[in-house]
């Protein structure tokens, strides 16, 4: 949607939820005077035709190689742009670390007896496709380690945060307590237990409440360390990507929930051939078979 139109949702609805030290703040600025869109456009076509060297210009940004899922797509001719808050480091002691915590409660409309929540489920068929194709697997974070009330649990979230690189302890043990003490994901997570009752199975996506409910559930949390390994730095931590979702995505969200409940992915009763581990905070089990213990032991 136009970044007018887009920016006035956040404003109206996102904004008023959170406190302002807890959202990555915007602001709507006119593009008109400096033909900005076309001059960015031109350096998105030159990476393009230049893939391994730089652009012959300067270059408003520092990567000049194009993801392939983004070759041929380029900005829409838009009048408003939006200036977002920078969480990039501001010194060489600063460290950003960046994570969704995407359904930090269990889908309204998921089977009674699933041993993998949402995003968890998500994630093995997810998996389970990427490994019929030769693809590396993506890393599964549970959510709903970062919302329990146990140690353990929390420092399995840390240790999928932080790495790679291998964190130190005391980074472990900095992260480990912000999941502890932070209030922005329990307010996050009221917030998408409130919007959304049903699941995505039949969502009314004419109201804004399921739409908002989606937006919360795949926003970015970005945390900055004034310095990672000193417990008493100041740590700033904000949600960012959250323009309000489109109803265009009704039909896939309808068709992957149906999926993860046809296919078993919920139940961890899907297809032998497409077996995936149970890793989730929901698992009997977790990491697969170990002894028939949940992998709690984490030194």
């Amino acid at each position: 949607m136009p970044c007018e139109v887009s920016h006035d949702a956040w404003l109206r609805l996102i904004a008023p939820m959170f406190k302002p030290d807890q959202v990555v703040q915007q602001s709507l600025v006119d593009l008109r005077p400096g033909n900005v869109i076309e001059q960015l456009n031109e350096e998105l076509r030159e990476w393009e035709v230049h893939e391994h060297e730089p652009p012959t210009r300067g270059s408003i940004c520092s990567i000049n190689l194009r993801p392939s899922k983004r070759r041929g797509v380029y900005l829409a001719d838009d009048e408003h742009g939006l200036l977002i808050q920078d969480m990039t480091p501001q010194t060489i002691t600063d460290t950003v670390v960046e994570f969704k915590p995407k359904w930090l409660v269990q889908s309204p409309s998921a089977p009674k007896n699933a041993k993998r929540c949402r995003q968890c489920a998500f994630t093995a068929r997810h998996n389970a496709q990427r490994t019929r194709t030769g693809k590396p697997l993506v890393k599964n974070l549970c959510p709903l380690d970062l919302v329990s009330k146990s140690q353990r649990d929390r420092l399995i979230a840390a240790r999928q945060i932080l790495s790679p690189p291998q964190p130190t302890h005391a980074a472990l043990m900095r992260m480990t307590r912000w999941l502890e003490t932070n209030t922005l994901l329990e307010r996050l997570r009221a917030y998408q237990v409130l919007l959304d009752k049903k699941g995505p199975l039949n969502p009314d996506v004419d109201g804004e409440d399921f739409l908002l409910a989606m937006t919360l559930r795949d926003c970015t949390v970005f945390m900055r360390f004034q310095d990672i390994d000193d417990p008493n730095a100041k740590i700033e931590a904000r949600i960012g990507d959250l323009d309000l979702k489109s109803k265009d995505k009704k039909q896939y969200w309808v068709s992957t929930e149906k999926a993860l409940i046809d296919e078993g992915w919920y139940t961890g009763t899907e297809p032998h051939e497409l077996w995936q581990p149970l890793t989730c905070h929901l698992s009997p089990r977790r990491y697969g078979s170990m002894g028939g213990k949940r992998r709690d032991s984490l030194s």
